[in-house]
């Protein structure tokens, strides 16, 4: 038998899925979304890219500036 009320299940749950949004903001991983969301807002009748063709041009643009980077 559990414990937990409704609230507290809810609030751990959004507590989670903040943690699980950081960290995908801090690895990249929602890098494409935003890159699809800033193509569709700023240049409607432009194309965007496929999120192959994104990633390998993030890949390339590393590898030509690494910038700061520990490796």
């Amino acid at each position: 038998m559990s414990s937990a009320t409704p609230h507290t299940t809810n609030a751990v749950l959004a507590w989670l899925n903040g943690i699980r949004r950081l960290l995908r903001g801090m690895l990249g991983a929602n890098a494409y979304n935003d890159y699809v969301a800033h193509r569709q807002r700023v240049h409607p009748d432009k194309p965007v890219m496929s999120e192959r063709e994104f990633w390998r041009e993030q890949a390339r643009e590393q590898e030509a500036n690494p910038g700061a980077r520990c490796c």
